[in-house]
């Protein structure tokens, strides 16, 4: 195996994406692949720390077969946030990753959350009815119909916060995006060690 087997297999990310759903992750996953420092995963939302973790490591290497030699390596999983398993998985394979996060109202990432389900047919219930539903009930399992606990960004931070340094983890804003894409992206830029004035 060794360095051959490594090299076949795929590396490992050197960055990722962890949240928030419905934030922007998407935007910012296109401008960060376009630099050419960057080999972001193909596909978006690989889910390998919380729903293919029994796939193990070699899977999800395949995930970046064809990084070559880019500086950083990226993916982005907006649903790691939430899932508290994923911080010491991430951990246990990615120690020395950096990792941002985009945060969004809580009210209008609720709301847009619920729509992306309502739009896809997974939810038929009323925004009100859901909302009180989850409340009730207490923690959904599943990130796809958690519209309040996405929302609540504090435990999540602090959970990835006992795993991870403090100086790991970029926190952005989602309203910043909106009004000023470019500084948003310089600032992940800089926080990953990549050229920021490279304009994709």
């Amino acid at each position: 195996r060794g360095l051959a087997h490594l090299r076949m297999a795929g590396r490992l990310p050197t960055f990722v994406i962890v949240g928030a759903m419905r934030s922007g992750t998407t935007a910012l996953a296109r401008h960060l692949g376009a630099h050419p420092d960057v080999f972001m995963a193909e596909e978006k939302e690989i889910h390998f720390f919380d729903r293919h973790w029994a796939r193990g490591q070699d899977w999800y290497r395949g995930r970046f077969v064809r990084a070559s030699g880019e500086r950083m390596v990226g993916e982005a999983t907006p649903a790691y946030l939430y899932h508290p398993e994923v911080p010491a998985r991430m951990a246990e394979v990615l120690p020395e990753a950096r990792l941002i996060a985009i945060l969004r109202n809580p009210v209008d990432r609720a709301y847009s959350h619920y729509w992306l389900q309502r739009g896809l047919g997974r939810e038929r219930r009323g925004f009100a009815e859901a909302i009180e539903e989850e409340e009730r009930e207490g923690p959904v399992l599943e990130a796809e119909f958690a519209y309040l606990g996405c929302s609540r960004y504090l435990p999540q931070l602090q959970r990835m916060g006992r795993y991870f340094a403090r100086a790991s983890l970029l926190v952005l804003v989602f309203e910043e995006l909106q009004r000023d894409p470019g500084t948003l992206y310089r600032t992940a830029c800089r926080f990953l060690g990549i050229d920021p004035e490279y304009a994709p």
